[in-house]
């Protein structure tokens, strides 16, 4: 409990934080004309809109159970206690990094008394290939858009590089050989190699390919929220508005998480809506309006579900 309660007070500068943000969105966008384009909004496209979330939140927990038995948990957790760890990551997605998640290690070590250095990995590889994901997923839009080409080319070659240095077990122990004289970080020279152990596993291309096509499922059905956002507007069905959306919603989502903000507040809503206005020539009201409509039935509605299984999970083990 005492490790939960440590993001409490995070989580609450979020929830104060992304109500801010939300108040300046609107107020950018002109008040009374942000909340009449919400108000025309097609709201029967809630539903198919929360469907994808959903989706998207099905498909990354099985490659958080396929990952789990890539380093032989899995076979130890029920699916069900194993989605509900998963999806009580998600109520610490609003802290700073997604850093709250390692409370998914929390609960692994507290049920079955695996050490964090067994399924930290799991978490942060989740992230690498959710970024690899959304890069393919962007390449659509960079087709139509000259925009973010050098990020896109940067972030790609950053994260491959990555996933080919962990691959190379002599590269990472000479690595971790010159790490060990750094006096701070020598005395957790042990918990690294337990750690790089665990990633090796896991970063052989087979599993990260599969990663990649299940990530790759997860945010697209999530970047055709965003594009039913923009129907739910007024816009007009074509493909290009489609491919836009994927760029739109994946990319700003990549700058979120880079800041290392708490899920991304400000800048993610921030970089969203000028790239509406940019790519779409939408009025400040519409991009304004879209945002904050994608990000309450995303963000926010994974953050309502996450503490439900989070209060779940403590009640079904309270001892």
């Amino acid at each position: 409990m005492e490790k939960i309660k440590k993001f409490e007070k995070q989580i609450i500068i979020a929830l104060f934080l992304g109500f801010s943000i939300s108040a300046l969105l609107v107020f950018y966008g002109d008040f009374q004309k942000t909340l009449d384009k919400i108000l025309s909004f097609n709201f029967w496209l809630i539903i198919p809109i929360l469907l994808l979330t959903l989706v998207n939140y099905f498909f990354r927990m099985l490659r958080w159970h396929y990952f789990l038995g890539v380093v032989g948990i899995a076979k130890k957790l029920s699916f069900v206690d194993s989605g509900l760890i998963f999806m009580s990551g998600l109520s610490m997605t609003v802290t700073p990094g997604r850093s709250g998640e390692v409370i998914k290690a929390y609960f692994l070590k507290k049920i079955l008394k695996n050490h964090f250095s067994e399924t930290v990995p799991v978490i942060i590889i989740e992230r690498l290939t959710d970024g690899l994901a959304a890069l393919f997923l962007m390449a659509g839009g960079l087709l139509l858009h000259q925009y973010g080409i050098p990020v896109f080319i940067i972030a790609a070659v950053f994260s491959f590089s990555i996933v080919i240095i962990l691959q190379q077990r002599k590269l990472s122990f000479k690595i971790l050989r010159f790490l060990e004289r750094i006096p701070f970080i020598k005395k957790f020279i042990l918990t690294l190699e337990r750690v790089y152990e665990t990633s090796y596993s896991l970063v052989q291309w087979k599993h990260i390919f599969v990663a990649i096509l299940l990530g790759g499922i997860a945010w697209g059905a999530e970047s055709v929220g965003l594009y039913l956002v923009l129907l739910g507007l007024g816009l007009v069905p074509s493909v290009t508005l489609f491919f836009t959306a994927f760029f739109i919603f994946c990319f700003a989502g990549m700058i979120g998480f880079a800041t290392m903000l708490p899920g991304g507040l400000g800048v993610a809503e921030g970089t969203t809506t000028g790239l509406l206005i940019l790519f779409l020539n939408l009025t400040k009201s519409t991009a304004v309006a879209a945002t904050l409509l994608i990000r309450l039935m995303t963000l926010w509605f994974g953050v309502t579900l996450g503490f439900i299984a989070l209060l779940t999970l403590l009640k079904r083990y309270n001892k």
